[in-house]
């Protein structure tokens, strides 16, 4: 698809940003700017489409160098690939309806702040599912569990843990244990540590948990880029898949894992990059309303405020699409100062 449209792609340009996070993101990266490129492309038609390229080196990303070099050969990877495929569905018009469908989302929090106090306060603001990153050490989230588990159990409150794969096999089982009285309020465990399907498989089956898994650098050994991945022979070793709209092919996942559950979460990237995944989340529930999740799109509160973040509402966990073309961004994306690229 990505090939098709690029041939019909008459100049790109490119406009650099910075993001500011307010604290560290996740397990493996530090409290640092983050780079990446709003795109814009006219294609043949004259007509226009604007998306988002930003990177993750630290799970195996090229550098946004590297990826904006090979865009302006005409040549593709996952996030590129991807971009290309929003640039052409917001210069086509499709973006500009059911931007609220009523997707609702987890809020992510570190472990320090996983405290009733704060969590309470969330939820009387509609959030239900909470998302937590948690590091090698888990005598913390161990005792927080503990801590926290009657009065989550009493609101009916869930909790995902993501790991990162930072945990190796006899880790993982050692933490189970530790909190085998408070799964019920476990929502489901992502990436606990390198993915190898026999010892997932046995996690599921010992500890009744449900496995999440990620993408490729964080443990799963399947190419995203390659349409012909196998998933067959592992499927039973997890009971989620966590889609990222950002370069993952989500029509192929559907067409291996019937039967998964499928949470959609952003990159943790730019507003125009979070409602390009949110939209395609929208697009793929509304095919398969059965499917329904709470997602990871509630992300741009990771990182300080700026003119875009400034634009997006919420009602609840759910956010609301600013009401103008181009995913809600059409002043500030046309006042950019864009560069050929």
């Amino acid at each position: 698809m990505a090939q098709r449209i690029t041939q019909e792609i008459l100049q790109l340009f490119y406009s650099p940003y910075s993001l500011y996070p307010i604290e560290s993101l996740n397990a493996l990266t530090t409290k640092k700017e983050r780079q990446g490129v709003l795109l814009k492309c006219l294609f043949k038609n004259r007509t226009v489409g604007y998306a988002d390229c930003f990177v993750w080196p630290e799970l195996g990303d090229l550098v946004l160098n590297e990826q904006l070099s090979l865009l302006s050969q005409g040549k593709t990877t996952p996030l590129t690939s991807k971009a290309v495929q929003f640039l052409f569905d917001d210069a086509q018009g499709v973006t500009q309806n059911n931007f609220c469908d009523g997707i609702k989302n987890h809020f992510l929090i570190s472990c320090q702040e996983f405290v009733w106090a704060n969590i309470y306060v969330k939820f009387q603001q509609g959030f239900h599912i909470f998302k937590i990153k948690v590091g090698k050490n888990t005598n913390e989230i161990v005792k927080k569990i503990k801590d926290n588990y009657r009065n989550l159990s009493l609101h009916n409150i869930k909790i995902r843990l993501d790991f990162n794969s930072v945990l190796n096999f006899v880790e993982v089982c050692e933490f189970l244990e530790e909190i085998k009285s408070c799964l019920s309020i476990i929502d489901f465990i992502e990436d606990p540590c390198t993915f190898e399907k026999e010892q997932w498989k046995f996690l599921q089956k010992k500890f009744g948990v449900s496995l999440a898994l990620d993408r490729k650098p964080l443990g799963c050994e399947i190419l995203h880029e390659n349409e012909n991945f196998y998933f067959s022979d592992i499927s039973e070793s997890f009971d989620v898949i966590v889609c990222k709209p950002a370069l993952e092919k989500i029509d192929l996942f559907y067409q291996k894992l019937p039967r998964h559950r499928f949470v959609f979460t952003s990159y943790m990237d730019h507003p125009v990059g979070q409602l390009c995944g949110l939209w395609e989340a929208m697009m793929f529930y509304q095919t398969c309303p059965n499917k329904k999740e709470s997602c990871g799109f509630y992300t741009h509160v990771l990182y300080e405020k700026h003119d875009y973040i400034n634009e997006l509402s919420s009602e609840g966990s759910q956010i609301i699409f600013p009401h103008s073309p181009h995913w809600g961004f059409k002043n500030l994306l046309e006042s950019e100062t864009w560069k050929p690229l």
